[in-house]
C-alpha cells in the first residue's frame, strides 16, 4: 500500500486548527433550541483559544434541566477556549489541495493507526479501514483514504498529547483519555495546513458488534471531518452532529458533500471488475480457505491494485485483510477455519478493489463451515492413490483421493507382508484430497508385497482402498 510522504512542518504559527467532538448518544430531537427538564440534550459550541490561532468546536451533553449556554461555556473553558464574538465568527473548512493539483500520483490521504489501549480486541483498525472503503466507494468523488503502517505516536495536534499542538505531517488515529464530560471522540485539523488527527475516548464502552458505542460509526463520522465535511442538518446522515446508534452507510447528503468537495474528472474513469471466490464451497475446523481476488479492467488483468477483504464469520467476529494484485491481477488471501472462535454456519466474504484513475470495484461471496458430522464423515471414501508402487527402502510423495476427508485424518497401510509402509507429513488439502510422504521400510520377505490403503478421520470414520500400494524390490 502506498505510503503518504508529507513535508514535516512544526509549530502552529499562521495556521488555524479546528477541533470537532462527537457527544453522548442522543436523538436528533434533543437538539431543539429550548432546554427541557426531562431530556438530555446536545449543543454545539465554537470557541477560540486566546492568544493563539486555534479554533475549538465542541459537542457537549446538556443534562435535563441545565442551561445550555452555561454548559457550553464550561465545555469551552475545559478546552482552554472562550466563545466567539459575532465579529470573530467565520466559516472554517479543510480542503485537501492534492486532489486538484493535476498530479494523480498523490490523490490519497494516508492515516496511521495507533493500537495502544484499543479496547476492542484489535478490531478498531478493522473498523477504521471499513470507513476508508465507505468514503472511497463514492463513485462520484475522487477522494481516497489509504492506511499507512501502525504507529505508536500520540496524535500531535490533539490537546491530550504532551506539548503544544504541532503539525508533524502525519494523520494519526489513536485511543486516549479525552478531557471533558460526554465526549466520545475528537478530530483536530488545520485550515491552511492539511493534517488531521483523531482520538477516541477510552472512557466509554466500545463495540464492533452493533452495540453502543459502535467504533465504525464514530470513525465514519470523524473521517467525514477529516476529508473536509462539516455537520449536516439532515436526520440520518453520517455527518449529522449526533450519535444515534449504528450508521455505517452514507446518506445522499453525505455523498453530495464529498462529491462537491472532490468531484471526479469530467472524463468518465474506467471501472475495475472484481471477482472473489474460494477453493471449495464448504469447510470444517482446521481447513485452510484459499481466497483469490481477481481484478481486471473489464478485459485484462490489473496488477498493482489495492484490495481490501472483509470476512464476517458465523458468530459476527469480523476479520479483514489488505493486499496488492500481482501481474496476473490476483491478490491471494487465506483463512484457517477456527470454529471455536468463529462458529459454524455461513461466512460472508466481501472485497473492494481501488486504484487511482479507476472507479472502485466490489464483489462478495459466501462459504459454509460445518461440523464433521455434516460433512459426511461417516461416509468417507478412498478411491485412489497417485503412486501404486514404491521401492523398498525409499520415500515418495503421493496424493490420495476420495471424499469426506477431515482435517487431522491419518493414513495407514495394512494386510500386506513384511513391515507396513509409514505415512508422514500428512495434509488434508481438501475433503477430496490428501497429500503425504510414504516410506517403504526394509526387511520382510524378498518379494513384492501389496497393502491396503486406509484413511481414518479424527471422528473415527474410515475407509480402505484394497490393494492400493505395492512395495517392490530394488
Amino acid at each position: 500500500m502506498n505510503k503518504l510522504v508529507m513535508a514535516l512542518i512544526t509549530g502552529i504559527v499562521f495556521s488555524t486548527l479546528l477541533l470537532s467532538l462527537i457527544a453522548f448518544p442522543l436523538s436528533a430531537t434533543a437538539q431543539g433550541p429550548d432546554s427541557t427538564p426531562d431530556k438530555v440534550q446536545v449543543v454545539s459550541a465554537l470557541g477560540k483559544i486566546p492568544g493563539k490561532d486555534l479554533i475549538v468546536h465542541v459537542w457537549v451533553v446538556v443534562p435535563p434541566g441545565a442551561d445550555k449556554n452555561e454548559v457550553a461555556n464550561e465545555a469551552l473553558r475545559n478546552q482552554g477556549a472562550r466563545p466567539f464574538t459575532p465579529e470573530e465568527f467565520s466559516t472554517i473548512s479543510l480542503f485537501w489541495d492534492r486532489f486538484s493539483d493535476g498530479d494523480p500520483g498523490n490523490d490519497f490521504v494516508t492515516q496511521n493507526y495507533n493500537p495502544v489501549d484499543d479496547p476492542t480486541n484489535d478490531q478498531g483498525k478493522i473498523a477504521l479501514l471499513k470507513t476508508h472503503d465507505t468514503w472511497n466507494g463514492v463513485a462520484s468523488s475522487s477522494f481516497n483514504f489509504t492506511s499507512g503502517p501502525d504507529t505508536f505516536r500520540c496524535p500531535s495536534l490533539v490537546r491530550e498529547c504532551d506539548g503544544p499542538s504541532t503539525f508533524d505531517g502525519y494523520n494519526d488515529v489513536a485511543w486516549l483519555v479525552v478531557r471533558g464530560n460526554g465526549i466520545l471522540g475528537v478530530a483536530w485539523s488545520g485550515t491552511s495546513i492539511d493534517e488531521v488527527d483523531i482520538a477516541l475516548n477510552t472512557q466509554f464502552n466500545w463495540n464492533t458488534n452493533g452495540n453502543d458505542f459502535d467504533v465504525e460509526t464514530v470513525f465514519l463520522h470523524e473521517n467525514g471531518h477529516a476529508l473536509g465535511l462539516g455537520h449536516s442538518n439532515v436526520v440520518g446522515a453520517v455527518m449529522e452532529p449526533v450519535y444515534d446508534g449504528v450508521r455505517r452507510s452514507l446518506d445522499s447528503d453525505d455523498i453530495a458533500g464529498i462529491t462537491f468537495l472532490y468531484p471526479v474528472d469530467t472524463i468518465e474513469s474506467p471501472a475495475l471488475s472484481v471477482t472473489i471466490s474460494t477453493d471449495a464451497p464448504s469447510y470444517v475446523d482446521g481447513d485452510e480457505v484459499s481466497i483469490p481476488v481477481l481484478v481486471t479492467d473489464g478485459t485484462s488483468p490489473m496488477g498493482g491494485v489495492s484490495v481490501h477483504v472483509d470476512l464476517d464469520t458465523a458468530n459476527d467476529s469480523p476479520l479483514s485483510g489488505n493486499g496488492i494484485t500481482d501481474a496476473n491481477g490476483v491478490a491471494l488471501f487465506t483463512y484457517t477455519v477456527d470454529t471455536g472462535s468463529h462458529g459454524i454456519g455461513t461466512y460472508n466474504l466481501s472485497t473492494t478493489a481501488s486504484k487511482t484513475g479507476y472507479v472502485s470495484g466490489t464483489d462478495s461471496t459466501t462459504f459454509e463451515v460445518t461440523s464433521p458430522s455434516e460433512t459426511g464423515g461417516d461416509t468417507v471414501t478412498v478411491t485412489g492413490i497417485s503412486e501404486a508402487e514404491i521401492v523398498k527402502g525409499t520415500t515418495i510423495g503421493v496424493t490420495i483421493t476420495g471424499s469426506g476427508f477431515l482435517s487431522g485424518a491419518s493414513v495407514t497401510f495394512e494386510n500386506g507382508c513384511g513391515p507396513s509402509p509409514s505415512a508422514s507429513d500428512v495434509s488434508v488439502d481438501s475433503p477430496a484430497s490428501i497429500s503425504a510422504n510414504i516410506t517403504a521400510k526394509n526387511g520382510g520377505p524378498p518379494r513384492s508385497c501389496t497393502f491396503d490403503v486406509r484413511v481414518t478421520n479424527g471422528d473415527g470414520s474410515t475407509d480402505v482402498l484394497p490393494n492400493g500400494l505395492t512395495v517392490i524390490l530394488p
